[in-house]
């Protein structure tokens, strides 16, 4: 037990060093950027705690949210050549819902015609090499499905020929405690 509890801090604590190392890092967008962005999004609440990255196998996976109940988020998005964007696209948010006290230069939509979307934007005149945000979301006292996606691109260099990461994670809320299940 202990084990696993020395193991989550030290996760945590390298994602606060990530977090202060891509917040405020000015970069230049090279030539050419041939490596994609990476990305976590860590997830609290239930007595559960997971970091889900680009290495994460989402295909194979489901995370099982327990209804009614609060969780915790941290999302970052990091590229040595310059962050174009970090989204996080909440399908069927009737199963989700999300705190939208979003601050600039983050932005949270949610219209009738679009999923709710948290987003960040980078801006090529001024590249970053990364943003970070933390909130919290919960889940409704019903059952359901939704699933969460990530989406994270770099600026693909001075040709504009963009890398980026497209990953959707199966969320499945019900009565029972929070876990990840292989699929």
């Amino acid at each position: 037990m202990k084990t696993k509890i020395v193991r989550k801090i030290i996760q945590f604590s390298m994602l606060l060093v990530f977090v202060a190392f891509t917040q405020s890092c000015e970069t230049e967008i090279p030539p050419e950027d041939p490596t994609p962005p990476k990305f976590s999004f860590q997830i609290h609440g239930d007595g559960f705690f997971h970091t889900f990255n680009q290495d994460t196998d989402f295909e194979n996976i489901e995370l099982r949210l327990k209804r009614g109940t609060t969780y915790n988020f941290t999302l970052a998005g990091s590229d040595d050549g310059g962050l174009e964007r970090i989204q996080w696209i909440i399908s069927n948010s009737s199963q989700i819902f999300i705190d939208v006290d979003i601050t600039s230069p983050w932005t949270y939509t949610n219209t009738s015609t679009s999923s709710p979307t948290i987003s960040w934007f980078g801006d090529s005149g001024n590249p970053l090499t990364g943003s970070v945000i933390t909130g919290n979301f919960k889940t409704p006292p019903s059952t359901g499905f939704s699933n969460f996606q990530f989406n994270v691109a770099d600026f693909g260099g001075e040709g504009r020929d963009p890398n980026y990461i497209l990953k959707r994670l199966n969320i499945y809320t019900g009565s029972h405690q929070t876990r990840i299940i292989n699929r």
